[in-house]
């Protein structure tokens, strides 16, 4: 976006053989005179290379030649400011003021200069006040300024709002984009940002930056056709969009559309360095597309490029399981679970593990960590139970499963597993009120007990039970 201040007279060669007459009129002590205009190009075109030095120079030289010029006296102040010299760009900015008190760049000056110093409401007010005098590049600029100073005080709802002037002036500007879908995703307000990218689409429908960020509000809310086609959208702006690519890609993947998300993860993966999360996502799309050496050598690859990238770990572990490699699958799941040890699904996956390789001492010691944070477990209530049996300690099993039918009192699955229990233990009446209660919630059980105590089919007791 071109500078306001920028003179339309000057193309770049122009500017580079002012610049150039400049510079050796100062090397050889000439005297320097420029319309106002060219002194503000070579000024320019110093900041646009960040010679602030020489910027300073040349605007203090400038001021000598025209010593009531606002404009002139603020690009000194901007650059002493550049410099570290603040009190002195404050000095010389109220002089501008008195100059010219509609000058803009004073209040966007000021105002930067308080917002930095933690003076918040006095910036605001000033930028307020500049507001009146603004074309609209400046009022794009001040939206901005005054979205910054939201962002320092954390309030992101203010924020949004002048972001959202900004993006109504200049809606194809990548920062206020990228700015406002943060603030969209933070304040988890994904339908506003919906009817707000709809209205600036309306009326630009070229803002590329918009059909994205309207594509990850639709994405949020899981209406992953909609998000498909915003993205189409700004990929048809842009061919090699590759956050577009790739949130298209994960789109597809949502929608259980493997193929088409790896054709889109692939070519995401030409236009850039692959980084960990697509290298994650191919490895996952693999796997769903049953090709389990492919995916195990790309959540490999993210491993290399990410040694903390647990969910990598897991996925690996997941697939060393599924083909009866338990020890690899074992020391892959440690480190994930290393790496996130919030993670539960994590140790409910070695604990069912453990138990399936028979290692029980293990596995009571991660299922009791299981059924500690999700009393609910039904299935790891009976694998302790089950492991503690496998130990021969019936009395330790026999009491896991009272608390997990304590912790789910309407478990027909566990009050059947109990009564089994009860039954091969010689306590039979115990047992039949087990049966009794299991079969009063849910009638189907007679299958799952009569599958592990086939002779009950002869018992009178339980006859009984069956046909009330």
């Amino acid at each position: 976006m071109a500078n306001k201040n920028e003179s339309n007279n000057f193309s770049r060669e122009e500017t580079r053989r002012l610049v150039k007459q400049y510079e050796l009129s100062l090397r050889e002590n000439e005297n320097i005179y420029f319309e106002i205009d060219g002194f503000l190009r070579i000024i320019e075109f110093y900041e646009e290379n960040i010679e602030f030095s020489k910027a300073l120079q040349t605007a203090e030289l400038a001021t000598e030649h025209y010593p009531f010029s606002a404009i002139l006296k603020i690009k000194c102040a901007r650059f002493l400011d550049e410099l570290g010299y603040e009190d002195e760009a404050i000095e010389i900015l109220e002089q501008s003021k008195y100059l010219d008190a509609s000058e803009t760049e004073y209040y966007l000056l000021k105002s930067e200069i308080l917002a930095r110093n933690g003076n918040y409401q006095q910036a605001i007010d000033l930028i307020n006040k500049g507001l009146k005098f603004a074309d609209k590049f400046e009022k794009f600029e001040f939206f901005l300024n005054l979205s910054d100073i939201y962002e320092s005080k954390l309030q992101l709802d203010e924020m949004f709002v002048a972001l959202k002037s900004a993006a109504l002036i200049y809606p194809n500007d990548f920062e206020v984009a990228e700015r406002l879908l943060f603030c969209i995703d933070e304040l988890a307000i994904q339908d506003e940002g919906i009817k707000l990218f709809n209205e600036i689409l309306d009326k630009d429908p070229f803002a590329k930056f918009m059909w994205y960020n309207l594509g990850q509000c639709y994405a949020a809310h899981s209406l992953y056709e909609k998000a498909l086609e915003a993205y189409n959208f700004a990929i048809a702006l842009n061919e090699n969009y590759y956050d577009a690519i790739y949130e298209k890609a994960e789109c597809l993947y949502e929608l259980k559309k493997y193929h088409e998300a790896l054709e889109y993860y692939l070519e995401a993966s030409t236009l850039k360095e692959a980084s960990e999360e697509l290298l994650y996502s191919l490895g996952f799309t693999y796997y769903h597309l049953n090709n389990h050496q492919l995916a195990l050598k790309h959540f490999r690859k993210t491993i290399e490029l990410d040694p903390f990238y647990d969910e990598a770990y897991f996925q690996i572990a997941k697939i060393k399981e599924q083909h009866g490699f338990f020890e690899t699958a074992l020391s892959f799941y440690e480190k994930a679970i290393q790496l996130n040890l919030q993670n539960k699904e994590y140790v409910e996956s070695i604990a069912n593990l453990h138990f399936k390789a028979e290692n029980y001492e293990e596995a009571i010691d991660y299922l009791s960590e299981v059924v500690t944070e999700k009393p609910s477990s039904k299935f790891a209530w009976l694998q302790l139970a089950a492991s503690y049996n496998a130990l021969e300690q019936k009395k330790e099993a026999d009491e896991i499963l009272q608390y997990g039918i304590a912790a789910n009192p309407d478990s027909s699955l566990l009050l059947s597993m109990s009564g089994i229990y009860n039954w091969l233990n010689g306590k039979q009446q115990a047992a039949l009120e087990n049966f009794e209660n299991a079969l009063s919630i849910d009638k189907s059980k007679v299958d799952f007990i009569l599958e592990h105590l086939p002779f009950l089919k002869e018992n009178k007791q339980f006859s009984m039970l069956i046909s009330d």
